[in-house]
């Protein structure tokens, strides 16, 4: 057989292009890049099941960027599975990982190449599934295409800095984490010869040994609250489970986002998570708050799925909480 017969949705995508995250120079030595991670809606039309065995990236040049082949994981999910396996008339979610043992990041340079083509393999087919589209920067949907950040220098100890990194959260449900923050507060310990994201003479131990706990989290842009919950201590737990803002649920104390805020801003939502148990601001404890741009949210914490203090940032394009494809996050 040739090629076969399915559907793809690709995100993120804004319009008919792909969408990538312009980062920052890891170092002033090193040049900007653009970061492509995807995920991929896979539709099967054909009348028996497709078996996806290989994903390949090529991308237009200038500049030239070599081909990528992602690897398609053989026990994909549920746990134990087979692999990537597309019952006839349905719908499979695929995405790229960043796990322990993988990172499916492409790396472009900056600017990136005009478009890509993405081919998608199957077993039983000589041909792949192809299709070629537009690269583009993604544009977030507030002032100047990019958020504020969400922290202010004011709230800083002397020579300390927020600490934030692209390329390094692990997948999250269907990729919706690819493009996700942890978020600390580092200094230069002296003692150490190193940077330190604890206080000088503290093992971290405890939680208010760490620089960023206490700090204060502030709105990235005007929106309007989409969802919350203000009831979990410091304990770990599972992913969080919905309803989010419910603390009569048993599981209350388990939710894997802590205590948060989901704020919707224009067509994207983003989780503000892990923050302190009290310290959520109480004009925003309700269902459409409006939002603007700097607004005290809460403090840095250690609340839901966390093993030390920080905060967690994640968009997805909707309106609800969780309820929408990756999409990356820009300052």
């Amino acid at each position: 057989m040739s090629m076969p017969d399915v559907s793809v949705v690709i995100e993120p995508s804004d319009g008919a292009s792909v969408a990538y995250e312009p980062a920052a120079r890891k170092s002033t030595n090193d040049k900007l890049v653009d970061l492509l991670c995807l995920e991929l809606s896979i539709t099967n039309q054909e009348s028996s099941t497709a078996h996806l065995n290989k994903v390949m990236l090529s991308f237009s040049a200038p500049p030239s960027v070599p081909q990528a082949v992602i690897p398609v994981p053989t026990n994909w999910w549920p746990p134990g599975g087979s692999g990537v396996n597309i019952p006839a008339g349905e719908t499979v979610v695929w995405n790229f990982l960043r796990e322990g043992f993988e990172n499916d990041t492409v790396i472009l340079p900056s600017p990136a190449p005009a478009s890509l083509t993405l081919s998608l393999f199957f077993d039983g087919f000589s041909s792949p599934w192809t299709a070629t589209r537009t690269l583009a920067p993604h544009k977030n949907p507030v002032p100047d295409d990019s958020y504020l950040y969400p922290a202010r220098f004011d709230d800083l100890r002397p020579g300390e800095f927020w600490n934030t990194s692209s390329d390094t959260h692990g997948t999250g449900a269907q990729g919706s984490q690819l493009f996700a923050y942890d978020m600390n507060v580092v200094a230069f310990d002296t003692g150490k010869g190193a940077i330190n994201r604890l206080l000088p003479g503290t093992d971290g131990s405890k939680n208010d040994h760490y620089r960023v706990w206490g700090k204060k989290i502030h709105a990235m842009a005007d929106g309007v609250g989409a969802n919350f919950f203000p009831g979990t201590g410091n304990a770990a737990g599972p992913w969080q489970e919905p309803p989010w803002d419910n603390p009569a649920k048993a599981w209350a104390d388990k939710v894997g986002a802590g205590n948060h805020f989901y704020i919707r801003h224009g067509s994207e939502v983003v989780l503000y998570a892990h923050m302190q148990k009290g310290s959520l601001n109480p004009n925003l404890l309700k269902f459409n708050a409006p939002v603007k741009a700097g607004d005290y949210l809460g403090l840095a914490g250690n609340a839901g799925s966390a093993s030390e203090p920080h905060l967690h940032i994640h968009a997805i394009n909707g309106t609800e909480a969780e309820s929408g494809p990756l999409r990356p996050l820009k300052y």
